[in-house]
């Protein structure tokens, strides 16, 4: 629905999917519904609520050892202007040690096959200190193109 341009009725339906799952004792289905209500109630202008939801969401995920999407809520949440810390001991040690955090964030959009444009839209910043970033990456990691820096990338997640 929200992709259709009712976030009020894309609020609305992750909120009943949430307490379905909460019902069900299902962490990892209640925690998804909260963020896409939170993506939701943040399109619709409800900064607050958007907040509420997009953070509990981020507790679940990081409760249950989710990862990737408690990333993905992190970066909801500061897009909304909420500091959010940074999770270090996933990516913090060995070869990725040497990247600051936000040459972790752009090495993990573009592990995700996102463009510069992409992800200077996503992340606010200008394409050319995306192109920097990816530069001191490359630089950094001792690779030379995209797929090699993916590779460590998730060879270090792993």
């Amino acid at each position: 629905m929200l992709a259709q341009g009712d976030p009020a009725g894309a609020a609305s339906q992750a909120m009943e999917a949430v307490a379905a799952a909460e019902y069900l004792e299902a962490p990892l289905m209640a925690a998804y519904g909260r963020m896409l209500a939170g993506q939701a109630l943040a399109t619709m202008g409800d900064r607050a609520e958007a907040i509420e939801q997009l953070e509990g969401a981020h507790s679940a995920y990081a409760e249950v050892g989710a990862a990737h999407y408690q990333d993905q809520a992190a970066r909801l949440l500061r897009r909304l202007g909420q500091a959010v810390p940074r999770r270090r001991g996933s990516t913090g040690e060995g070869v990725l040690a040497m990247l600051s955090n936000r040459e972790i964030e752009v090495l993990e959009l573009v592990a995700s096959g996102r463009t510069n444009r992409d992800i200077a839209a996503e992340l606010y910043l200008s394409v050319r200190t995306v192109d920097r970033h990816v530069s001191r990456i490359y630089q950094k990691l001792g690779v030379s193109s995209r797929a090699a820096a993916a590779s460590v990338f998730e060879r270090a997640r792993a």
